[in-house]
Parts: C-alpha cells; sequence; structure tokens
C-alpha cells in the first residue's frame, strides 16, 4: 500500500512537471516576436509531437498485451487524422487545397474497414478500457480537444468578450492552449494505459 502511495505522488510530481513544461512552451511562444501562435509556432510544433509520443505509447501498449493490439491501432489512426488536420495548411500549400481533407478521408475509409474486419478484438477491448483510469484522463483530453477547445474559440464568443478591442491573437492562444492541454491530457491517459499493462504483464509473470 505504501509503495503504490509512493507511486502515485511520483507519478503526480513528474505529471506537473510536464504541465509546467507545456505552460513554458506556451509562454515562450508568446514572447516571440511577429505573429504569435501561427502555424509554424513552437505550440503547434509541440501539438505534433505529443500525437507522435502518444501514438508510439499506444503502440507499445498493444505489444505488451496483444489483446488491445486491434483496439490501440485504431486509436493511432484516428490520431493520424488530428496529425494531418493540424498540417492542414502546409498540405494546401505545398500539395493541393483540400489535400488534407482527401488524406482524412482515405484515413476514414480505411479505418471503416479495419473496424469491421477486426469488430470482435476492438469491442471486447473497448469494454476493458473504459474501466481504466486512462480512459477517462484520455476521454477528457479529447472532449477539451474536439469540443470545448472549438467552443471556447469561436470569433463571435471573443468578438463579444473584447468588444472592439478584438484582437485574433488573444483568441488563438486561447484556442491552441487548449487544443494542447487536450493533446496533453491523452499523452498521459496513454502512458498509464501502457503502465497498467506493464502491472498486469507483471503480476501474470508472478
Amino acid at each position: 500500500m505504501k509503495y503504490e502511495y509512493f507511486n502515485s505522488i511520483i507519478k503526480m510530481l513528474v505529471y506537473a512537471i510536464f504541465l509546467m513544461s507545456i505552460f513554458g512552451i506556451l509562454h515562450f511562444d508568446a514572447n516571440q516576436e511577429g505573429k504569435i501562435f501561427n502555424e509554424n509556432s513552437p505550440t503547434e510544433w509541440s501539438q505534433v509531437i505529443l500525437i507522435f509520443l502518444t501514438a508510439v505509447t499506444l503502440y507499445k501498449s498493444g505489444k505488451v498485451d496483444k489483446r488491445n493490439s486491434s483496439l490501440m491501432r485504431l486509436f493511432i489512426g484516428i490520431l493520424s487524422i488530428f496529425c494531418i488536420r493540424e498540417f492542414d495548411s502546409f498540405l494546401d500549400k505545398y500539395v493541393f487545397d483540400g489535400a488534407w481533407q482527401i488524406f482524412v478521408l482515405i484515413i476514414l475509409f480505411l479505418l471503416t474497414l479495419f473496424i469491421y474486419k477486426e469488430r470482435n478484438a476492438i469491442v471486447k477491448s473497448t469494454n476493458e478500457f473504459v474501466k481504466h483510469c486512462s480512459f477517462g484522463i484520455m476521454q477528457s483530453g479529447f472532449l477539451i480537444l474536439m469540443v470545448f477547445s472549438r467552443l471556447f474559440g469561436q470569433k463571435v464568443f471573443w468578438h463579444s468578450v473584447m468588444q472592439e478591442a478584438y484582437l485574433r491573437s488573444v483568441k488563438n492562444v486561447a484556442e491552441e492552449s487548449l487544443e494542447l492541454l487536450g493533446y496533453s491530457l491523452i499523452f498521459i491517459g496513454s502512458i498509464e494505459f501502457l503502465l497498467s499493462r506493464y502491472n498486469d504483464k507483471k503480476m501474470m509473470m508472478d
């Protein structure tokens, strides 16, 4: 019991330091000269890095516990859509206008086929996954990313808040900060799930 309590304290401190570093990135970005929080900003690249790290962590979870392999691959596919969305301006500029939407549709089609093929394994893994604390953490991240940040970043809302003093940069700061928080929670949730897979594997070996 004491060992588990100590581990919980350590993890809380590590996650606190991680979130402080996330804020440090936002603070650094805000102090850049010129247009801040643009498509090539440290904040945007941090989001992409978190997507990549989350995908790697989920892939590792599927390797440690092969029963969850199909569900983890599904999550990785969803994350790849987020990654493409983060590069929408780049793809529109250097590939063709609307390229990112085509790529997303292709991945959605492939994911649909994958879900149909692996439906039994995915349903079984999902029933187990929702019982873990990692599900709640990742769910919170997805809700912040897909729902709250979108609503909070609406121009009409910020026009109402700032009225004649409206600044697009303020809206961008708020929206991008929430997106980065969402990605951070999803990453933390993936770490928690990977740790739980290692713990379960260790208990089975003992």
